[in-house]
């Protein structure tokens, strides 16, 4: 694996992983929490950019709530945009919208300073490499079966018309997206495919569990959630919002080899050894389903199948040499 660049984090995610240009303009939404990131990755794309702009907004409620009508709109009018915020805004429509437009969009949300020096700090031709690697095994897989010693126990189909989402952190072409920090695959299972047992036994809503949370699963929709108080508060997050926010939307592999388990989604959902299942709107991902929220559930050390080939035993890739 090559080292990674000495560059600081900020000009890496301007010049690798966005490929920002001199004559661009560059958006900057934030919040009052994460403004001094924003603020330093401000001066350094003054740097390199034409112009650029930050707006700050209140931080949102919850993951996937949409920004105001006036933040969508400014958007749509620059070539990239980074989403420097407490709460997601990934699985916005504002997001989405400015990404089929063709603008260029980083989500950073909960960024702190140490995972922008740690998990920045990776070897993006390596993630772009092994996740190239899973995918193509996807391709030609019908159904995947995740397991842990924990007991976790799932299966569902793949739909090979939807997407495959390579999260490599080189989102320079028109209209790319993803998080940083990146490394990961991960798609919308066909949802009422979805059936069995899900332990989460690594992190949620942006905190470690303090017990693992038992998710039953029927027909793509968490029935039963069971756990101690992080279970409690799971439910009361997503009870607001219906039936579609227990949609089992989004399954995820993390592929970066610096990312490493803080209790925060942005980084653990990177972390070579996990996998996480997302809830909710999985519009984002290729899926049918669109709720106010999306949460994602982040398990350890996960036993994962493509049809009868084992591609990661106790949460070790079992793919060779990448």
């Amino acid at each position: 694996m090559a080292k990674s660049s000495k560059l600081s984090p900020y000009k890496i995610i301007l010049q690798k992983c966005l490929g920002v240009r001199s004559g661009e303009t560059v958006l900057i939404i934030t919040d009052k929490k994460k403004k001094p990131i924003a603020n330093s990755l401000l001066e350094e794309a003054k740097e390199v950019a034409k112009e650029v702009g930050l707006i700050e907004i209140e931080e949102r409620k919850f993951d996937g709530e949409e920004p105001p009508e006036y933040v969508s709109a400014a958007m749509k009018k620059c070539n990239v945009a980074f989403l420097v915020t407490s709460k997601s805004l990934t699985s916005s429509n504002a997001r989405r919208q400015a990404s089929e437009i063709g603008v260029r969009v980083a989500s950073l949300p909960g960024v702190t300073d140490q995972s922008l020096t740690r998990a920045i700090l990776t070897d993006y031709d390596y993630i772009d490499k092994l996740n190239k690697k899973i995918m193509e095994l996807l391709l030609r897989t019908e159904t995947v079966t995740v397991q842990t010693s924990k007991g976790t126990s799932i299966k569902f189909k793949v739909d090979a018309n939807r997407p495959l989402v390579n999260d490599n952190g080189l989102f320079q072409g028109e209209g790319a997206f993803g998080n940083l920090p990146a490394g990961e695959v991960h798609f919308a299972p066909i949802e009422p495919t979805i059936e069995g047992t899900i332990i989460v036994d690594g992190s949620t809503l942006d905190e470690f569990v303090d017990k693992p949370i038992k998710l039953e699963v029927k027909a793509g929709h968490v029935e039963n959630v069971t756990g101690n108080k992080t279970a409690k508060k799971l439910s009361d997050v997503l009870t607001p919002f219906g039936k579609e926010a227990f949609n089992v939307g989004e399954f995820g592999i993390g592929t970066n080899p610096k990312a490493k388990l803080t209790g925060s989604k942005l980084e653990d959902n990177k972390v070579i050894g996990t996998c996480h299942f997302g809830l909710g709107n999985n519009l984002a991902s290729g899926g049918k389903v669109y709720a106010k929220v999306h949460t994602d559930c982040v398990l350890r050390n996960p036993t994962i199948s493509f049809d009868k080939k084992k591609i990661m035993l106790n949460g070790k890739f079992l793919l060779g040499k990448v």
